[in-house]
């Protein structure tokens, strides 16, 4: 890590990330896991389960303290990685959350594979800075930390159709579609995220809600 001195920060905001993707997992039928390491092992952060095979893959986080202070803001058109982290096997993500956690970016390693090697410096805490290759990808998805289920259901599709690429973020268009009998009403984010939260991760619109609501006992 360039900055140790943000290292707990790192670590914080990532078992923050963790904790809020398990728990809306459970709802979502728990065949996903995701794991950090109580030790650095200097190869990746953590890893994703899908516990229906067992098959695992590796993830690179990082908590940006700089371009990029909430949503919608990120100041690139690329997201960058470092060549050796995009070199190693096993892992196959990264994920960069921003400064106030409210989003986080995704993108596969097999992606960066595709773009041409960049020698960019990039600053260290003790101002010395490090010219090494990087890659830098367009291919890249920001999801709020309230509609994580998005994240959820991307690495399900991974894991299903072996698609550890940018084919992924294209989840099914009914995603935001109710799922009450007979329903077939869009629902905007808001409503899509509450039903989620609220109503053991199913998808209702408003008006289902109300409906359920004044049935239950």
């Amino acid at each position: 890590m360039y900055y140790p001195s943000k290292y707990k920060k790192h670590n914080e905001s990532l078992n923050n990330l963790i904790n809020i993707f398990n728990n809306t997992a459970k709802k979502l039928g728990s065949e996903i896991k995701m794991c950090s390491y109580e030790k650095e092992n200097y190869k990746n952060d953590g890893e994703i389960l899908y516990q229906k095979t067992n098959e695992k893959i590796y993830y690179d986080f990082e908590k940006r303290h700089n371009h990029y202070p909430t949503c919608k803001q990120f100041v690139f058109k690329t997201l960058g990685q470092f060549e050796r982290k995009i070199e190693k096997t096993d892992t196959k993500l990264s994920i960069q959350a921003c400064t106030d956690e409210s989003c986080f970016i995704i993108a596969w390693h097999e992606d960066y594979k595709k773009e041409e090697k960049r020698f960019i410096k990039s600053s260290t805490e003790n101002g010395a800075g490090e010219s090494s290759a990087k890659r830098f990808t367009s291919d890249f998805l920001e999801i709020k930390y309230k509609n994580i289920e998005i994240f959820y259901k991307i690495l399900l599709k991974a894991f299903r159709e072996q698609s550890f690429n940018k084919n992924s973020f294209n989840i099914d268009s009914d995603t935001n579609k109710c799922e009450y009998l007979g329903c077939s009403n869009s629902l905007s984010e808001n409503v899509y995220s509450f039903s989620i939260r609220h109503f053991n991760g199913k998808k209702y619109c408003y008006y289902c809600q109300q409906k359920i609501q004044k049935e239950s006992p």
